[in-house]
């Protein structure tokens, strides 16, 4: 437990816990064992299954719906319905609590409907029955994860996901597992080959952000090689713009990290290794050293459009709290009374010229025109 231990600190490696109805993870004896759990358990006791539980089926927590590791669908609301339409699981591993940094994916059942909050003292009602509901979903967890040093943890309560193929095959059982095996895989380095490799945290980074690059090199044998004198140079059109140290981690996989000053300026950038090290792992790998890229942008797209498919509890949640109503499109006239429930009385003056209007000029014309003709009729000059 000790080496996992620190696999997963100082390695960034992934570990992945799932509970059997008997001894596992209960029967852990190890503290370093224990503190890599996520959740705090009745430790030393067989958890056997208890007779009489009643079956139930999956359900995604708000941190589910937006994690990589249960995208199963591209819409939340469809996402959502997809993980609660799958077949219902016999039992799961209780927990007591959860641990700090840990959060809740997947849980037992399904989240309460909240009330609609027509003044302060429901909207209060509210905000307790919303930290109610997050005990409850820690208390009837299924799938909790947790960043532990460089490293990520899962903990399955239930070893029962093979019921994800039920009725589908293969396709939402490995794409569950596919995804959490991406999202555990630790830094993502895009560039270089077997001895060296680099990569950026992100592929676009707004002024406000500080770009982080993460360089690995290890040897033929895969063992961690160190560098303090590894730099990144950073450029935009050929010209180098900036020049940072990468400070290696002696207790990881050949990790050797550092960050950029946030970048003003918009447009593509790209960061090339330079050291002695790199140059002669790269060398041996067949190339110069990698170089990775990414984009600078004056803004992140709005958080309104990441997704756009309709929640329909969400909206109502939101609408009752702030004293608002949800109606369907069709039904879109309802909402002029929330605007106009009052009346009040206005008086408006309006000009209007006469001398411009053609009706006018043809009545002056007609009105000179008689006028002439009785006065020649008149015998008048």
């Amino acid at each position: 437990w000790r080496i996992i231990d620190r696999c997963v600190r100082d390695r960034a490696a992934l570990l992945v816990l799932i509970a059997g109805p008997r001894h596992f993870p209960r029967l852990i004896e190890s503290p370093a064992g224990r503190d890599l759990v996520p959740a705090e358990l009745d430790w030393g006791e067989p958890a056997f299954v208890k007779a009489g539980d009643k079956p139930f089926r999956f359900h995604l927590t708000g941190e589910g719906g937006r994690h990589p590791v249960t995208r199963q669908s591209p819409g939340e609301a469809s996402n959502s319905a997809l993980w609660s339409s799958f077949p219902e699981i016999p039992w799961r591993h209780p927990v007591r609590s959860l641990k700090d940094g840990a959060e809740v994916l997947l849980t037992a059942g399904s989240a309460p409907v909240l009330d609609p909050a027509e003044d302060g003292e429901a909207l209060a009602s509210a905000l307790d029955a919303l930290a109610d509901r997050r005990r409850r979903e820690a208390e009837s967890a299924l799938l909790v994860t947790r960043r532990t040093g460089r490293g990520k943890v899962a903990l399955l309560l239930t070893d029962r996901t093979w019921r994800l193929r039920e009725g589908a095959g293969d396709t939402f059982h490995h794409r569950f597992w596919g995804n959490l095996v991406r999202w555990g895989a630790g830094p993502v380095l895009r560039a270089g080959g077997l001895r060296v490799r680099l990569g950026s945290d992100q592929l676009t980074y707004t002024p406000d952000d500080r770009p982080r690059v993460t360089a690995r090199l290890r040897d033929a044998s895969l063992k961690p090689v160190i560098d303090p004198k590894l730099t990144a140079e950073l450029l935009r059109d050929g010209e180098a713009v900036a020049t940072i140290t990468l400070t290696p981690d002696p207790e990881s996989n050949g990790l050797h990290e550092g960050s950029f000053d946030r970048i003003r300026q918009p447009g593509r950038y790209e960061v090339r290794l330079k050291g002695r090290e790199a140059e002669r792992l790269a060398t041996a790998d067949g190339g110069p050293p990698p170089a990775a890229s990414f984009q600078v942008v004056g803004s992140h797209g709005p958080v309104e459009l990441a997704d756009t498919t309709p929640d329909p509890a969400l909206m109502q949640t939101i609408a009752s709290l702030s004293g608002g109503r949800v109606v369907p499109p069709e039904r879109a006239g309802e909402l002029a009374a929330l605007f106009l429930s009052e009346r009040i009385p206005r008086t408006e003056v309006r000009e209007t010229s006469l001398w411009d209007n053609p009706l006018v000029l043809l009545l002056l014309v007609s009105l000179l025109a008689a006028e002439w003709g009785l006065r020649r009729g008149g015998g008048l000059p």
